[in-house]
């Protein structure tokens, strides 16, 4: 069993997705923490100072630790305090990042996802430093929020008519999702307890939406994740790159403008055309929105 384990995970790691890479090294890493947590305080008679020493060097919690362990910008996001804040994040990622990744290309994930990381963790340990209340080294900053919100926020941007089935709700649009999530953000600013993760979380949406305008604009901070040499087209635009760009955000507004379209004919027109696109390629080949149309159709 074990074996047949370890083989999907290693052809996931060679021929799998971005995200699901990401997915497979933060739940290796909780692991692992998870492990040591429990040798080293067993080994300390449950003491846990010595694994909270170990975090220290690799979690934010303020601007004097991270000038003594600048790796921590990233390695934070890495490592999750409990079971449901993995699950929690690991699955949204998963959601939106398929989103995103199919939107946009699987190669511009990573990009997004660590600028996130780095620029939520910035935010965090400088907002905790300035905002009254929050007091530098009272918490450690820790969990792939930042890094999570940023890959939301881009999909939303991409295409924020695109619906998401939620269970006991239907079919409701990411533009919506990514609101509420944002706002769970600033309200967690309130807490003392989450208030570091939530400014990363701030920080990281910015990132997604701040990296999806300049893609709009011809700009492709991806490339900075490259060769030094394709580090130019960026910083000086070329037509050709600025049209590949281009065509990408025409599948997102053929996408949006397909449904808009299906919408605007009369209720009867709207169920003809997905009859008919059943009839020609099958149930699985209709939209989270048709099928939510039908399922009301039913209903009457």
């Amino acid at each position: 069993m074990f074996d047949s384990i370890i083989k999907d995970i290693k052809y996931e790691l060679n021929r799998g997705n971005m995200v699901t890479k990401i997915i497979l090294i933060n739940i290796s890493i909780f692991i692992v923490f998870l492990l040591t947590k429990v040798i080293l305080t067993s080994l300390s008679a449950g003491d846990d100072s010595l694994y909270n020493q170990l975090l220290s060097w690799i979690v934010l919690t303020d601007l004097q630790n991270l000038l003594l362990h600048p790796w921590s910008l990233l390695t934070y996001s890495l490592i999750h305090q409990s079971l449901w804040q993995i699950l929690f994040n690991m699955l949204l990622l998963y959601w939106f990042g398929q989103i995103a990744g199919d939107l946009i290309g699987d190669r511009r994930i990573l990009p997004i996802y660590t600028f996130g990381a780095i620029i939520g963790g910035l935010l965090a340990v400088t907002g905790s430093s300035i905002l009254p209340g929050l007091h530098p080294g009272v918490f450690m900053i820790m969990g792939a929020t930042a890094p999570v919100m940023a890959i939301i926020v881009a999909a939303a941007s991409l295409a924020p008519e695109y619906s998401m089935r939620l269970i006991l709700i239907g079919n409701v649009p990411i533009k919506f999702i990514a609101l509420v999530l944002v706002l769970l953000q600033i309200i967690g600013i309130t807490s003392k307890v989450v208030a570091g993760g939530a400014l990363a979380g701030l920080g990281g949406a910015l990132t997604g939406y701040l990296f999806i305008l300049f893609l709009r604009n011809g700009v492709d901070l991806s490339t900075i994740f490259v060769r030094y040499k394709q580090v130019k087209p960026f910083i000086k635009r070329r037509p050709n790159k600025k049209s590949k760009l281009v065509s990408i955000f025409d599948s997102v507004k053929k996408y949006e403008l397909k449904n808009k379209k299906l919408h605007s004919y009369p209720v009867e027109e709207q169920l003809d055309i997905i009859l008919d696109k059943i009839k020609k390629q099958g149930k699985g080949s209709l939209t989270p929105e048709e099928l939510d149309f039908l399922d009301q159709m039913s209903k009457k």
